[in-house]
């Protein structure tokens, strides 16, 4: 593992990996699926799971076991995820080819190359590791964990501990490092209420003193490893009991949404998807304590039931005893895909920006839907449009004027003007014709309708990246809703859309007659800077400043009055297009 920071949180020791192989041990790898790491850290216990995990699993793989892995510090998060990237395995094999090229290599190059050995085996399955949140302690989820497998701040271990034992209150196991005065000395409220617990449960305490002395941050402190195993619980049927209350109660009928649009639409969809978990997880409950009544036969060693429940995802309808890890996977996944099929969610984004995190979706299936994770990814998303913006508005110049000059009725496109430096400066004017075939299906000759969904793809775009320019000062227009209406019409003439109106023409084109000439002066003056067709000093100077042939350009651009109107609105005209105000998505 790389070395601790050099300014740790006070709290920070990594754990030894004398103790890791200790700690791992605890735990039954032979079936175990699923592990959590809190206070993750670097990542060391996480490490020492993948490595028990080859060595036990040798032959057969780590087939769909996960370590999920939480870190409250920044800095240690990123550490975290290096220490579990592929950046760090191929450097470790890349390191690992020199040493094997050496003919005769040292006692200590073969020492590096059985512990790189060691490492690269170890993180094999390093897709299986996940970062999944940061605070452990506000820490909630739907998930069974099998092992949760922790080293939490020493200060905190009683309060960290008692939340592990939480989690787990549907079964599973826990191996724990402490403070040895945690369980020695239960001087506060929450010790006591922990060695009551620990007690409760019958775990097992070893006394380790001296752990930390030969480790990466020394101290002579005795730790204390707790290993407790929750059984899981027994579920009682009340599908009886609410059948007697049913009789007494009025039927209630809740209206459910089909689609996630109103505001707060994000908060909604986690509750949302809370709600349907808690559900389902409820009657997955309720048919086990109800399996023992409905076997095929009476009597025997039968297990079968008559009625089973069958999971429905990707693959199809399979039926089996429900594992709630499984299932959470498929409903995640529904709700990330809902996510971002929302155009609240992803409105901002041109086509080629959705299509790539489309993509990733289905990755997804093993994050918690939660606030957390969705606000990560909007961050992501946000950072991705930011760096993207600006090649948006240029192709989008390039689309409207020369891209496709060399169709005659596409030459009408070019608007010439004398630029700085050159002759062969162009800008957008009042109209523009693109090509877009495909809109008009063959068989619909006898009738004036086109393919909506083809026309909003290549209307959209242009609409996002003029979204971009005008900053929010447009009232909104449903661009599809336009579409649909015209479709039904049968009308393909003058279609109002936010910025522009536009004809649609079976043989292949589309004409496009802005209605926004300020938005059209904007964008053609950030292309012509971009491109270097200004000079270098416009928009800095007035025009009485300016050199002959600088007035000259701006003369032939736009004309010395319109020159005037941009150097009094400069915050409209010349404002920095992949600003914040432009980027603001509602969230």
């Amino acid at each position: 593992m790389n070395a601790i920071p050099q300014n740790p949180k006070a709290q920070f020791y990594p754990t030894p990996p004398a103790i890791v192989e200790r700690m791992v041990k605890k735990a039954n790898f032979e079936t175990a699926e699923s592990f959590l790491e809190p206070s993750a850290g670097q990542g060391d216990i996480a490490e020492g799971i993948l490595h028990e995990i080859n060595r036990k699993r040798r032959y057969h793989g780590a087939g769909g076991v996960t370590i999920d892995c939480i870190e409250l510090d920044p800095y240690l998060r990123q550490i975290l995820q290096y220490n579990f990237s592929e950046e760090r395995l191929s450097g470790q094999r890349r390191r690992y080819a020199e040493l094997e090229n050496i003919s005769s290599r040292t006692y200590g190059q073969n020492a590096e190359m059985q512990h790189l050995r060691q490492e690269i085996d170890g993180l094999a399955n390093l897709g299986n590791v996940h970062i999944i949140y940061d605070d452990f302690l506000s820490f909630h989820t739907h998930k069974h964990y099998d092992w949760i497998v922790m080293n939490p701040p020493f200060e905190s271990g009683d309060l960290h501990l008692l939340h592990a034992l939480e989690i787990q209150q549907e079964g599973g196991g826990i191996v724990c490092l402490l403070n040895a005065e945690t369980i020695r000395n239960p001087c506060t409220n929450t010790r006591k209420l922990l060695l009551q617990k620990l007690e409760s449960l019958e775990a097992e305490i070893e006394y380790i003193p001296d752990a930390f002395l030969h480790a990466e941050r020394r101290t002579a402190v005795e730790v204390a490893m707790v290993t407790v195993s929750i059984p899981h619980p027994k579920h009682e049927s009340a599908i009886f009991e609410r059948l007697r209350q049913a009789r007494q109660k009025t039927a209630e009928s809740e209206k459910q949404a089909d689609e996630l649009t109103h505001t707060g639409y994000i908060d909604a969809a986690v509750e949302q998807f809370n709600f349907e978990v808690e559900g389902t997880l409820g009657l997955v409950r309720e048919y086990e304590a109800m399996k023992p009544y409905i076997l095929t036969r009476i009597g025997g060693k039968e297990t079968s039931a008559i009625l089973t429940l069958s999971l429905h995802g990707d693959r199809g309808n399979y039926a089996q005893t429900v594992n709630v890890n499984e299932y959470l996977r498929i409903v995640r996944l529904k709700y990330w895909r809902a996510l971002f099929g929302n155009p609240q969610f992803t409105g901002m984004m041109t086509s080629n920006i959705r299509e790539e995190y489309a993509g990733m979706v289905d990755r997804l299936r093993d994050y918690d839907f939660n606030r957390y994770n969705i606000d990560v990814i909007h961050r992501e998303m946000m950072s991705r449009l930011t760096e993207g913006v600006q090649g948006t508005i240029l192709a989008l110049f390039d689309k409207l004027t020369a891209q496709h000059a060399w169709y005659p009725e596409m030459k009408q496109n070019i608007h010439y003007f004398n630029g700085w430096k050159t002759n062969k400066a162009h800008k957008i004017g009042k109209k523009a014709i693109i090509p877009t075939s495909g809109m008009f299906s063959s068989n619909s000759w006898n009738r004036e309708t086109f393919d909506t969904s083809t026309a909003y793809k290549v209307l959209s775009d242009i609409e996002k990246a003029l979204n971009y320019l005008d900053g929010g000062m447009t009232a909104e227009v449903d661009l599809m809703e336009r579409l649909e209406q015209a479709e039904a019409e049968g009308r393909t003439r003058n279609i109002a859309c936010k910025y522009f109106n536009v004809d649609l023409f079976k043989k292949g084109t589309t004409h496009i007659k802005f209605n926004n000439m300020r938005l059209v002066d904007r964008i053609n003056i950030y292309a012509a800077q971009q491109k270097a067709w200004l000079p270098p000093n416009y928009g800095r100077v007035k025009y009485e400043d300016m050199q002959p042939e600088e007035q000259a350009v701006v003369d032939s651009f736009q004309g010395k009055d319109a020159y005037a109107e941009v150097m009094s609105h400069a915050d409209y005209f010349l404002a920095d297009i992949a600003g914040p105000a432009l980027l603001t998505a509602a969230v």
